[in-house]
C-alpha cells in the first residue's frame, strides 16, 4: 500500500477534476453542429436554442459589406455585442457569456462555440448568437 500525505492526495483529486471538466468539455463541444452564419439567418427557428459552432472572422462593431446579415442592424442586446462573419453572410455575438479574447484583432479567424437566440423585433425574427466558448 502506498501512503500518501493529505497533500498529494488533495493533489490528485485536483488534478481528476480538472480533466473530468475537459473531458466534459470535449464532450459538449462534438454535440455542436458546425453551420455558416446564412443557415441561421434563413432558417433562425430551426437553429433556435440549438449549439452551434461557426468559424468566421471577427468584425467587432463594423457591418461587413456585401455580405448578407440580419435583418435588424442594431445589436440585439448591449452596445458592446459585436460581429461575426462568414464567407456566407454576418450575424451578431452577444456580449456576455463568453469573454472574447483581449487580444483579438479585427478581421481575425475565431470559432464561436453558442447557443442560437432569437430576437423579435415588431414582428421579424432576427437570430444572434449567446457564446459558450470562443477561440482564436
Amino acid at each position: 500500500m502506498i501512503l500518501m500525505n493529505t497533500k498529494t492526495r488533495y493533489s490528485i483529486m485536483i488534478v481528476a477534476i480538472i480533466l473530468f471538466a475537459c473531458v466534459l468539455l470535449v464532450i459538449n463541444m462534438n454535440n455542436t453542429e458546425k453551420v455558416n452564419i446564412i443557415d441561421i439567418l434563413n432558417s433562425p427557428k430551426k437553429y433556435e436554442g440549438k449549439e452551434v459552432v461557426v468559424n468566421g472572422k471577427y468584425f467587432g462593431w463594423k457591418i461587413p459589406q456585401n455580405l448578407t446579415g440580419p435583418s435588424d442592424y442594431s445589436p440585439p442586446e448591449t452596445r458592446s455585442d459585436w460581429i461575426v462573419a462568414d464567407n456566407t453572410g454576418w450575424i451578431y455575438v452577444v456580449a456576455r457569456g463568453a469573454s472574447i479574447p483581449i487580444n483579438i484583432s479585427y478581421g481575425q479567424e475565431i470559432s464561436v462555440y453558442a447557443v442560437v437566440k432569437i430576437k423579435d423585433k415588431n414582428g421579424t425574427v432576427v437570430p444572434y448568437l449567446y457564446p459558450k466558448e470562443i477561440q482564436v
